[in-house]
């Protein structure tokens, strides 16, 4: 292993990596990307998924997303599969969906999971989440906004036929002269390799 850091100037080629925090997986970094020439066209917006190679260290080709909603999270599933979840403005359902097949170059999705959050009382925008598949369950973590001076972080539990749970985590903070400080959770899987 080396002590020493590189620099590599690459940049995704037409694309701008969104807000969205990334996730990595078997070795690779994927970032949901805004372009203007592929993708799905959500208000003006197309999104793509791109992966960083790192053994190439090359971004790939765009991958295609399964749907399409106005705010896009992406997820790592036991470190083998990509989670995706949509989340329309102008709807109360949001869709989950998990790769079948991910590497640099291809991609393919399975649907998982379509919540109707109408009945759920809450305002948010989902920053990071994970999925039970044995369960059909997801853990939604997000902020709740009740107006634009005060926002809680909750962490939710949805699954099938209106299944809700929700826990408060506390009160979000408050970045100087900023927004509120999203909720971000990653994923990780403990490793039985001993260094």
């Amino acid at each position: 292993m080396s002590n020493s850091w590189g620099n590599i100037d690459v940049a995704p080629h037409g694309h701008t990596l969104s807000y969205a925090p990334t996730v990595s997986l078997k070795g690779n970094t994927y970032f949901v990307a805004i372009g203007s020439k592929i993708g799905e066209e959500v208000m003006g917006i197309k999104y793509c998924l791109l992966c960083f190679d790192f053994t190439s260290e090359k971004f790939g080709p765009h991958l295609p997303l399964p749907s399409h909603g106005d705010r896009v999270a992406i997820s790592s599933v036991r470190e083998e599969q990509l989670a995706v979840l949509y989340e329309p403005r102008d709807t109360s359902k949001m869709e989950i969906w998990v790769t079948t097949k991910i590497e640099p170059n291809a991609v393919s999705w399975s649907y998982f999971l379509k919540v109707d959050v109408t009945d759920f009382k809450f305002h948010a925008m989902v920053r990071s989440f994970f999925i039970d598949q044995e369960k059909t369950l997801a853990v939604f973590f997000m902020d709740d906004y009740k107006n634009m001076f005060t926002s809680k972080c909750i962490a939710a539990f949805i699954g099938e036929n209106g299944y809700l749970r929700k826990v408060y985590l506390g009160q979000a903070l408050k970045l100087k002269d900023g927004p509120y400080a999203h909720p971000l959770v990653y994923s990780y899987v403990p490793s039985l390799v001993q260094p």
